[in-house]
């Protein structure tokens, strides 16, 4: 339980949260459209310009800290790591 797949796109793109930052994109399922992911995967260094497949578990916090998430995740295996040509 708490276990999901989880696929992290090529590029990071920009994004505003409490301030300007740089998000990764990820989708649950292939078919899935990318979106926004403004957090942290705990124990994952992501590198630009590859594609990865990740299992992860997600924690939900009790009580988070004010602007926090409530949602925390945690890379359990990196399941596929695929390198991408650039402008895709």
């Amino acid at each position: 339980p708490g276990q999901l797949t989880m696929f992290v796109g090529a590029k990071t793109v920009e994004c505003e949260g409490v301030v300007p930052q740089r998000c990764l994109l990820i989708k649950f399922k292939k078919t899935d459209s990318w979106e926004y992911f403004y957090d942290a995967i705990a124990g994952f260094r992501y590198e630009e310009g590859f594609e990865y497949e990740l299992l992860v578990k997600k924690i939900h916090i009790a009580n988070p800290l004010a602007d926090a998430s409530s949602i925390e995740y945690k890379l359990l295996e990196i399941v596929s790591k695929t390198a991408v040509a650039p402008g895709i």
